[in-house]
C-alpha cells in the first residue's frame, strides 16, 4: 500500500455504493481498483461529498484511509441581516476565490 497518490487536498466522493465510488475514482486518474474497494468495504462506511484529506501526496493505504475518515470540506460565512445579495455573493466569490459571474449565475 505504499504506491504514491497525488490528489488535490479537497476530493469530490460521490454518494453510492462502494463498487461506483471505486469506478468514478478510477476515471478520475486515482489509482484505485476493486480489491481496494473490498478493503474500504471491509473498513467501514465510505464518506461522500466534498471532502478535505489534508494533504495532496499521500502513499495509497494513507489515502485510502482518509476516505473512510475525514470530515466534509466546509467553509464558514456569516450573513449579516441586511445586506444586500449583491454584497453577500461578492464577498463570497472574494473570500472562496470563485468567479463572480458563475456565482451569480448559479444563485439565478
Amino acid at each position: 500500500m505504499q504506491i504514491p497518490i497525488n490528489s488535490s487536498r479537497i476530493v469530490y466522493i460521490p454518494q453510492g455504493g462502494t463498487n461506483e465510488i471505486v469506478a468514478y475514482l478510477n476515471k478520475n486518474n486515482f489509482d484505485v481498483n476493486r480489491f481496494d474497494g473490498y478493503l474500504l468495504h471491509f473498513f467501514g462506511y465510505l464518506q461522500s461529498g466534498w471532502l478535505d484529506i489534508g494533504k495532496t501526496k499521500l502513499s495509497k493505504g494513507d489515502f485510502l484511509y482518509a476516505l473512510m475518515k475525514s470530515k466534509a470540506a466546509l467553509e464558514d460565512i456569516t450573513l449579516i441581516p441586511g445586506v444586500t445579495l449583491y454584497f453577500l455573493i461578492q464577498e463570497i466569490a472574494k473570500k472562496l476565490n470563485l468567479n463572480l459571474n458563475a456565482l451569480e449565475l448559479s444563485y439565478k
